[in-house]
């Protein structure tokens, strides 16, 4: 019961992870090609009215069997924050930091497309779909709650996981935006820990 009540946003993101996997999936608990199509989030959404797929886009899956790797990420990033600070606090820094990442990638990589840039044209193109753009928000956020020490340990080592994600063959438009929203979180959940205390709330949980 103590996780249930200290957890209720993690909860309920991962079964509805979970529970549209199950409803729109094809082989492998995949999202069906016209689902993602429909749903997914590409840059090009912007200019063709389909904004709100950013939002959509979060409940898919896009590879066979990933809703163990989704709801362990979503415990161990989201979950952790929602432990540390709260669920309202959860809540803000997964969706404000997963919008302000993706439109932040979307600005640079429309900006490379108009200059020419072939990678940027395929970018632009590419529906991303999964809960990774906050979900590392959320990382960035507690790992910079940490002590000195263990969130400067913390740090040089989701830079190093994020630098060789970089260099993987596939799925670059997901690792740039774990590389965005990493800072976005924690410089995120900072402002908004000052914010709070200008307002005379005391923050919950230790932020550095």
């Amino acid at each position: 019961m103590s996780t249930l009540r200290r957890l209720p946003l993690t909860l309920a993101f991962a079964a509805a992870v979970v529970g549209v996997a199950l409803v729109t999936s094809g082989p492998g608990l995949t999202a069906r090609p016209d689902v993602v199509a429909r749903f997914g989030w590409a840059p090009h959404d912007l200019w063709d009215g389909t904004w709100w797929s950013l939002a959509t886009a979060v409940f898919l899956l896009h590879r066979p069997f990933l809703f163990p790797v989704t709801v362990a990420l979503l415990f161990g990033t989201t979950g952790v924050l929602e432990w540390q600070a709260g669920t309202r606090r959860a809540l803000a820094v997964y969706a404000l930091g997963d919008v302000l990442a993706t439109l932040a990638l979307a600005a640079g990589t429309l900006a490379l497309f108009i200059g020419g840039s072939a990678t940027a044209a395929a970018l632009v193109a590419a529906d991303d779909v999964g809960v990774s753009g906050g979900a590392f928000a959320c990382l960035g956020a507690w790992t910079g709650r940490l002590a000195p020490r263990w969130g400067r340990l913390a740090t040089i080592a989701v830079v190093i996981v994020l630098v060789a994600g970089l260099w993987q063959p596939d799925g670059l438009e997901a690792d740039l935006l774990h590389a965005v929203a990493f800072p976005v979180g924690r410089l995120l959940d900072r402002a908004l820990t000052r914010r709070a205390v200008s307002h005379g709330v005391a923050p919950r949980g230790d932020v550095r």
